[in-house]
C-alpha cells in the first residue's frame, strides 16, 4: 500500500535536518581533546576532516591521495591533493577511530534547531547534537566508509518532524521540520552542501593551483538559491562543539 506523505512537510516554511553530532577527537594524545562538529553523509565515498583540526591535534600524515572536485556532473574538474590522516572520535563507550581526508572547507554552517517539544516521538531520546545550533561549522564528515561504524539503524518515526536514528554518539535528527513565522531567511536557508567524493583522475582536471576555497564559496553562493547569508551578518554565535 502506498505510504503517505503529510503535506505539511513540503510547505514551504519547513527547514531540513542533517545528520549531524557533537563529540570530541583526538590524535596519539587521548588527553588533548578538540570539540568536533559531525555530519554523516552516506553519499559521500569518503570521510574528511578540515585542515585546522589536523594543525589542532597535531596528526601526522599517513599519505596523500588525489581529489578532483565538481558538482552535479560539471565538465570541469578542481584537483587536489589531501594528506591523509587517522584520528579518534569519542563515543558513548569508547572510541572509534577514523581514516580521513583533510580538506580546507566541508560544507557551508548547517542549521540542528529544532523544538523537540513540538514533536513527541523524540521525547526522552538523548540526541547527537545541540538542538539550539542555527550556525554550525561541520569539522569532520563522516562517509559511507565509517558511517555504519557510528550509526546503528534503529529508526524512531512520528507523524510529522524528523525522523531519529540511533548511533554511538546518541540519536540522529534528519528530516523536514516546521520553523516559526518569525524565522529569519538565516535559518531557513535551502542549503545544498557540498559532498567532496573521490573520483579517479581525469584529464579534463583544472590545475590544482587554482584557488579552491574561493571555487567553494562561489558554489555555496548558487546552489544556496541566493539564500545563504554571510557569515559575518548572522548576529548568532556559531555552535563550536560539546562542552564538557
Amino acid at each position: 500500500m502506498p505510504t503517505s506523505v503529510n503535506a505539511s512537510a513540503l510547505k514551504r516554511g519547513t527547514n531540513v535536518l542533517l545528520q549531524t553530532a557533537q563529540t570530541y577527537a583526538f590524535g596519539e594524545n587521548s588527553n588533548k581533546k578538540v570539540p568536533v562538529n559531525v555530519l554523516f553523509d552516506s553519499g559521500s565515498q569518503k570521510s574528511y576532516i578540515v585542515e585546522r583540526l589536523m594543525k589542532m591535534l597535531e596528526l601526522k600524515s599517513e599519505g596523500t591521495e588525489k581529489l578532483n572536485l565538481n558538482t552535479f556532473g560539471s565538465e570541469n574538474y578542481i584537483k587536489r591533493v589531501c594528506d591523509r590522516v587517522v584520528l579518534n572520535l569519542e563515543t558513548k563507550h569508547g572510541f572509534i577511530p577514523i581514516t580521513a581526508l583533510c580538506h580546507p572547507a566541508i560544507c557551508s554552517p548547517i542549521s540542528s534547531r529544532i523544538e523537540v517539544t513540538r514533536y513527541p516521538h523524540l521525547s526522552g531520546l538523548e540526541l547527537a547534537n545541540s538542538v539550539h545550533c542555527s550556525n554550525q561549522s561541520i569539522d569532520v564528515l563522516i562517509g559511507a566508509d565509517f558511517y555504519h561504524h557510528f550509526v546503528l539503524g534503529e529508526v524512531i518515526r512520528g507523524e510529522d518532524g524528523p525522523v531519529a536514528v540511533s548511533s554511538r554518539l546518541g540519536w540522529l535528527l534528519s528530516g523536514p521540520v516546521t520553523t516559526n513565522v518569525n524565522t529569519s531567511i538565516s535559518e531557513n536557508n535551502i542549503i545544498s552542501n557540498l559532498v567532496l567524493d573521490h573520483f579517479p583522475s581525469r584529464e579534463r582536471a583544472i590545475d590544482e593551483t587554482r584557488d579552491i576555497t574561493a571555487s567553494l564559496k562561489e558554489f555555496w553562493k548558487h546552489e544556496s538559491l541566493g539564500l545563504i547569508a554571510d557569515d559575518e551578518a548572522n548576529e548568532e554565535k556559531p555552535c563550536t562543539g560539546k562542552k564538557k
